[in-house]
């Protein structure tokens, strides 16, 4: 509260007697959606569905005037993470129709749009049509030439001519694709000759590159270093993606890096002027702008969004285009029967906790119960808590959006076993192979995201001993069994295997639902999936900044804001009456955004 408080104030004294000249330019972001379209109801705080982000957007875009410019932008990862993404014929297929009513500027590709053949196919027959040039994959090709899986870059225009906004997309190198996609390194992409017709066009104020690649991986320096080394008079941009954290970073005094959380979660906002000096040709090197920008992560709650947004009356919220994109949400929700109670859960399990469930008593309760065999999981396949009370069918898409098939090893010898779960340290075991006879042969039930791992693994013990088989089992449907048939509302359920574990009652009504808040831990893609992409040594946590952002330092500003104060003191009438006129103006509460007069204001 306090830090706020300081800012608005240091905010305020700011625009009253150094009000910066130029063009107000606000983004809007969002990234890693999966699916996340129709709001989080086990997380109440987070109501807001597509529609009312689409609102947003909206009563954003109709502040702008002839000193203002709002964009909004997607950078990637729109499906695997829900029903409505996942419990279609073709992943992904709903979500990118209904994101065709969204009014973003431009999108760029995910990796999971490349997990599964028919996907990648929708996204170049049917998404990169649509989208006409502004859908970008620069560094992603599909196998067939005469198809595109996205375009290089596009231009948008700034008011009154003032310039154009030069926009690029990536995706990170990456090689756990299907077939009918492949991508090249985005080092190689650089060399690109189109890069020269795009660095000659005239008057180009600002680059925005969309890149769904982390904010620490190295590639999103090597994009943004390319760009200055080409167009040194232009401020960079970098939206990013990927990592499913909240990241800020500052590189250098005229570009900023912004990466906003995953699921639907928050709006990532970013507000700063652009220059008259810049607009008008004056500037060799953007670096000596020293441009000032302001962030926040705006949470997608409905009260908070209208705040941000200047809506005062409620009742104006809603626009004819979010009203028709809520009612295809609820229409396709209830059409897959994502809503349907299929159990109820004794406890709150974040999704860390559900691997000893799901390698001690899912994965064999396919098999009754076997003594035979023996169960693995890595540890990167749950991706969201299964909470207490009533368990729906979305639920089960949330947690388990992969639907991996599920395969095995046969003839496994115990000691071979014994041998191979300590060199898997990211891999659940079943909690029977602590018994295990080393004579004796078992099966090794696991899922095809297992495999690669654990067959190189397994010829390090006895090569070219075990080969890998199908058998025709799917690992979601295996779990709405289970839930179906071991998690009934009133039954009770043991977590662990047979004798172990806590035994609960489930004492839910099946139409109740608990509605909670919860801190689920973040795990950020598997290691494999990312080919150059590499870890911060010093990890961030949700929310913080890079640890080269730039930052006020709170001895200069308790100074500074003495010294304001004093000002302020001096010239109060004088003040007031500027203040006054201000307020007047805007019209609006100090968690919204002007975009008047080319100022940028406070976002709070």
């Amino acid at each position: 509260m306090l830090s706020t408080v300081i800012f608005s104030l240091l905010v305020v004294i700011r625009f009253t007697f150094c009000e910066e000249k130029g063009l107000n330019i606000t983004i809007i972001h969002t990234t890693d959606m999966h699916g996340w379209v129709n709001g989080h109801p086990h997380e109440p705080t987070m109501n807001a569905n597509l529609g009312d982000i689409y609102n947003y957007m909206y009563h954003m875009k109709q502040k702008q005037g002839p000193q203002s410019k709002v964009m909004a932008f997607d950078t990637g990862d729109y499906s695997q993470g829900t029903g409505l993404s996942d419990a279609t014929p073709i992943q992904g297929e709903f979500i990118f129709k209904v994101i065709q009513k969204m009014p973003y500027d431009g999108l760029c590709i995910g990796n999971h749009e490349l997990k599964t053949n028919p996907c990648i196919d929708n996204v170049a027959n049917n998404v990169v049509p649509f989208w006409k040039g502004r859908y970008l994959a620069i560094n992603v090709h599909h196998i067939n030439s005469s198809k595109k899986m996205g375009d290089r870059y596009f231009t948008l225009d700034l008011p009154n001519g003032k310039g154009k906004v030069l926009v690029f997309g990536w995706l990170l190198t990456w090689n756990s694709h299907d077939t009918n996609a492949y991508v090249t390194k985005v080092e190689t992409s650089l060399k690109e000759s189109f890069f020269n017709e795009a660095f000659a066009i005239p008057n180009v104020k600002l680059i925005i590159c969309l890149c769904h690649i982390d904010t620490t991986n190295p590639e999103v320096e090597l994009i943004r270093k390319f760009m200055k080394k080409n167009k040194p008079s232009v401020p960079v941009v970098m939206l990013t993606g990927h990592s499913h954290k909240k990241r800020t970073f500052v590189p250098s005094t005229s570009d900023y890096e912004m990466e906003s959380d995953h699921y639907s979660r928050c709006l990532g906002l970013l507000n700063f002027v652009l220059p008259d000096a810049l607009l008008n040709g004056n500037v060799t090197n953007a670096d000596s702008l020293n441009i000032t920008y302001k962030q926040q992560f705006l949470t997608t709650n409905v009260a908070q969004m209208q705040a941000s947004a200047g809506i005062r009356n409620s009742s104006q919220w809603d626009t004819p285009t979010g009203l028709a994109i809520k009612a295809e949400l609820k229409k396709k929700n209830d059409e897959l029967h994502l809503s349907e109670v299929i159990g109820c859960s004794p406890k709150q399990y974040a999704a860390k906790d559900l691997y000893p469930i799901m390698v001690n008593k899912v994965l064999p309760s396919r098999f009754k119960f076997s003594t035979k065999f023996v169960y693995t999981m890595k540890n990167n396949v749950m991706r969201y808590p299964l909470y207490k009370g009533q368990i729906v069918y979305n639920d089960i898409f949330t947690i388990d959006p992969f639907n991996y098939s599920v395969r095995t090893y046969s003839n496994v010898k115990g000691e071979h076993l014994k041998k191979l779960a300590p060199l898997l340290n990211e891999y659940y075991f079943s909690d029977n192979l602590k018994s295990l006879n080393n004579s004796s042969t078992f099966e090794l039930i696991h899922t095809m995201n297992e495999e690669k791992k654990i067959t190189a693994t397994l010829d390090t013990i006895a090569r070219g001993v075990y080969k890998p088989r199908d058998l025709g089992y799917w690992f979601r449907p295996i779990f709405v069994d289970y839930v179906r048939n071991y998690m009934k509302c009133g039954k009770t359920f043991t977590d662990r295997g047979e004798g172990e574990g806590e035994e609960t009652t489930v004492d839910v009504d099946s139409d109740q639902m608990t509605l909670t808040s919860f801190d689920e831990e973040q795990h950020a893609e598997a290691e494999e999936e990312s080919v150059g992409a590499t870890e911060s040594a010093d990890p961030i946590d949700e929310g913080e900044q890079h640890p080269k952002k730039k930052t006020f330092n709170t001895t200069t500003c308790i100074v500074c804001v003495v010294s304001a104060c004093a000002v302020v003191a001096v010239a109060g009438v004088f003040v007031a009456i500027l203040m006054a006129k201000k307020r007047r103006r805007t019209q609006r509460s100090l968690e919204s955004v002007s975009f008047t007069n080319g100022e940028v204001e406070p976002l709070l």
